[in-house]
């Protein structure tokens, strides 16, 4: 991971070559095509491959997606439409060159995006909604929309700019990208083109929106950006890493709070930057964000940038961590019991940051994990202990990268507690010390393999 620094200020525009001649440009009229107040969500893309730009917009007035198809001019002019509509407001004529179609969908949408989403070159559409949290609707050859394919595992937030599709990882297949109030769900198709369980990174603060796509590190790899709220506003950005997935979040807390970001084009090679809508003013704002030239101190100590990587969400009962080489790199690996989900994940150190974590099942109501070198193997084993199933168990990651479920230990009289991995006689092999409750009456127990 590298340090970034946000820099607001004036972004210059580009000028022409100097001595070569400004282009001139101009605008015809306005061609009008009548929607009705409930629009949001515009898109633009080629929907039926002929070459022409075609609009998507979503109409809550109606409860639908309507289409928008563009026609060339000659058949605009052969069979274009010019005429009255009383019960609007000016302008009253409508010239557009576009046919419109309907998809019914039968209650409001919060967000729509297009792309191809199964691999067969026709654009398809994902949108999201209370009813539905997400739904993807398929194009067939014909043009129709007929097929879905639903989600409904999260609770979809109600704006725009929360549902963007496009490859990200460069593999010629997109992927989709939805953030909610809880995670960034990514959404990759594989071989047959089909969704499938998506990668969940949690995210921090409230109500995040804004959701962006850019490759703000200059390594040719799609990074996620977006706005979230902890207190002040922050422009929260995650890399994305070499060997696939996303790091942790990385904050740039905005001076003054923002209504939206958009990424600006490039010209050139000249750094990305972003544009900035002031809440309270409407006026714009500029900035950039930088790769820091040298590392910033206070106080004669180095000020460096948090990483903050988000386990899960917040449930009754306490997580429980663990500290140790899982993977005998002779870097120490975090391991995280969600005692909610029944679930390991599993952060594999690499250089200075942790890889993309990995979730594995495990017992239900883990009350206290611990790792250790119990075995004459370079990778420590862990020890998984679970209050509820009044039950402990040993795994450690297998060959295949995976930590398996864990098998028990018979070890202790009545309700395991706590367990800790301790080196007590300093032979290099670590002990188990458990603690554990019966009738009433503490005991601690020392087990070795």
């Amino acid at each position: 991971m590298r340090s970034w620094c946000y820099g607001m200020g004036a972004v210059a525009a580009s000028s022409s070559l100097a001595g070569a001649p400004a282009a001139s440009f101009s605008f015809s009229g306005p061609e009008v095509l009548k929607l009705d107040w409930a629009i949001r969500a515009l898109n633009v893309s080629d929907f039926n491959n002929d070459g022409l730009n075609d609009l998507a917009v979503v109409n809550n007035d109606r409860s639908q997606i309507e289409i928008l198809y563009q026609r060339g001019e000659a058949a605009a002019t052969a069979v274009g439409k010019t005429h009255f509509n009383r019960n609007r407001w000016e302008p009253e004529l409508e010239d557009a060159r576009f046919e419109r179609e309907g998809i019914t969908i039968g209650f409001p949408v919060f967000d729509l995006s297009v792309g191809d989403l199964n691999g067969d070159g026709r654009d398809d559409l994902a949108y999201t909604a209370r009813e539905v949290p997400l739904t993807i609707r398929y194009q067939d050859e014909s043009g129709h929309w007929t097929e879905t394919h639903e989600f409904d595992d999260f609770e979809a937030l109600g704006w725009n700019h929360t549902v963007k599709i496009a490859d990200i990882d460069g593999d010629d297949r997109a992927e989709l990208v939805v953030i909610s109030g809880d995670a960034l769900r990514v959404f990759q198709q594989d071989a047959d083109g089909q969704l499938g369980d998506p990668e969940r990174y949690y995210v921090t603060g409230n109500n995040p929106f804004n959701l962006l796509l850019e490759d703000v590190t200059d390594d040719g790899r799609a990074d996620i950006l977006y706005i979230t709220a902890n207190g002040d506003q922050s422009l929260a950005l995650r890399e994305q890493l070499a060997a696939g997935g996303f790091g942790p979040e990385r904050r740039f807390a905005f001076e003054r709070p923002v209504r939206s970001v958009r990424a600006l084009p490039r010209n050139g090679d000249e750094a990305l930057s972003f544009c900035a809508v002031n809440s309270r003013s409407g006026g714009l704002e500029f900035f950039r964000l930088q790769q820091a030239s040298a590392e910033p101190t206070v106080a004669g100590f180095a000020a460096v940038q948090p990483e903050i990587y988000p386990i899960f969400n917040k449930g009754r009962s306490s997580a429980s961590y663990a500290w140790g080489d899982l993977d005998g790199d002779g870097l120490e690996d975090l391991l995280v019991a969600n005692p909610s989900s029944a679930e390991l994940l599993l952060f594999l150190k690499e250089g200075s940051h942790f890889r993309t974590p990995q979730t594995f099942p495990s017992f239900s109501a883990i009350s206290s994990i611990t790792s250790g070198h119990f075995f004459d193997d370079e990778r420590e084993s862990v020890v998984v202990m679970s209050a509820g199933e009044k039950t402990v168990g040993v795994s450690h990651l297998n060959q295949e990268g995976r930590i398996a479920f864990p098998r028990q230990l018979m070890v202790g009289e009545g309700d395991p507690l706590v367990c800790q991995a301790v080196d007590l006689d300093a032979d290099g092999y670590d002990e188990l010390v458990l603690v554990s409750e019966a009738k009433g009456k503490m005991s601690l127990t020392l087990a070795r393999p």
